[in-house]
């Protein structure tokens, strides 16, 4: 399906979910009906422009994997977010084709933790469980962004990538057990880019994994994230895509069986007034900025998964998007150690759950050695970055999967 196949959807903005009794009612429905569903200003001005500034900040600090200090990107000079540098050098974090950012700590950074700590954020996911605020795990996801590409068309990222992040063979899994979302620090719509969804098609949800895992399912325990084919029938029987317009600030969550991908703009914008400009007559900015979340009951997770996640917050490590299961996807990136100490209570809560204080596992910051496998598995993650950078996107996936075989714990992009 094309983006010009994508049609943009302004959908209605729940208020004060978790606390209006009503508006929480509507809300709920609306994400059992269509799969998808908006809790509107869960973050104020200034909470989106501190956000704001602490992503910037990350993107900044972020070290070179040949060991220089920082990349050299700077958020004041546009012409510092290319993929390299001049010497050919890694320098922007974020994938070229999907904007997802994963790697170097993020999980763990301060704008991420901005964000799953406002109360809005938590208000919702508490009221899609049914639980308290403190009965909540949340994920160590990471962020996206997608840059200005009518300043350079190879920052365009790349749409129709339609999956699940959910598959209906793996144990536990056949129904609703997970929800994720997203913080938006900049306003979606059809000029910037933004989620994708197919309404409704998480009621399709046993025969999409069916129809996309058919070569798998031997294999015992499958990958959760479920690419369909590019002429799977749910991209028509359900009606199409639709592109999630929504205002910074707003929560946008969507059922982990539901049809999604993200898309770059659907329209041109003003790429014809901007593009003849040069970096100092125009003031660039990112055009896309979310910081991913998603939390789930506390209960649902096991001790040993409780004592792994304080381990990934002190060693910065990122997962994917299930709080109650320890899927890690990064290598521990070279950065101090964060101290349990410094968080609130109910942070603390987000982390270990009932186990809210860090064992001494954790505190003791032991570096566990990886295995053969898991370096190898390593090596081919970072072959398969450096392939999708270059645009060979089958080359890549075909490099994450090899990586996924050899070590199962990795996030699958």
């Amino acid at each position: 399906m094309s983006e010009k196949r994508i049609t943009p959807i302004s959908s209605r903005r729940f208020v004060d979910v978790g606390k209006n009794e009503s508006e929480t009612r509507e809300f709920l429905k609306h994400l059992e009906e269509h799969g998808y569903a908006i809790a509107a200003s869960v973050a104020n001005p200034g909470e989106i422009d501190a956000a704001k500034s602490e992503m910037w900040d990350f993107l900044e600090g972020c070290r070179g994997m040949d060991g220089r200090k920082d990349t050299g990107v700077r958020r004041e000079n546009i012409d510092t977010w290319h993929d390299y540098d001049d010497e050919g050098r890694r320098r922007w974090m974020g994938s070229p084709s999907t904007g997802i950012i994963s790697g170097m700590g993020v999980g763990q950074a301060p704008f991420m933790w901005r964000v799953r700590s406002l109360p809005g954020v938590t208000n919702a996911f508490a009221a899609i469980w049914d639980v308290g605020q403190e009965d909540l795990l949340v994920s160590f996801d990471g962020a996206n962004v997608f840059r200005p590409w009518q300043y350079d068309n190879d920052w365009k990222t790349r749409g129709g990538w339609y999956h699940i992040d959910q598959n209906a063979f793996n144990p536990g899994k056949e129904g609703k057990c997970c929800v994720q979302g997203f913080v938006l620090l900049t306003d979606a719509n059809e000029e910037t880019g933004s989620l994708v969804v197919v309404p409704g098609s998480h009621k399709h949800f046993r025969e999409v994994s069916e129809r996309n895992t058919r070569g798998q399912r031997h294999q015992g325990t499958l990958m959760d994230f479920v690419q369909l084919a590019k002429d799977d029938e749910v991209l028509e029987t359900c009606g199409g895509a639709r592109l999630v317009c929504a205002r910074a600030g707003d929560l946008v969550l969507w059922d982990s069986r539901t049809v999604h991908c993200n898309s770059p703009a659907l329209t041109e914008g003003n790429k014809s007034s901007s593009s003849s400009l040069k970096p100092s007559q125009c003031n660039w900015d990112l055009i896309r900025m979310v910081a991913y979340v998603c939390m789930t009951p506390s209960s649902w997770a096991t001790d040993d998964v409780l004592e792994k996640r304080w381990d990934a917050y002190v060693n910065n490590l990122t997962t994917t998007h299930w709080p109650h299961e320890f899927v890690g996807g990064t290598m521990r990136p070279n950065l101090p150690s964060n101290d349990p100490s410094l968080l609130s209570e109910a942070q603390k809560k987000m982390i270990g759950g009932r186990s809210s204080e860090p064992p001494a596992s954790a505190t003791d910051s032991i570096q566990t050695p990886l295995t053969e496998k898991q370096r190898e598995a390593r090596d081919l993650l970072d072959q398969a970055e450096e392939t999708e950078a270059k645009g060979n996107h089958l080359g890549a996936m075909r490099l994450y999967k090899q990586a996924y075989r050899l070590d199962p714990s990795l996030e699958f992009p």
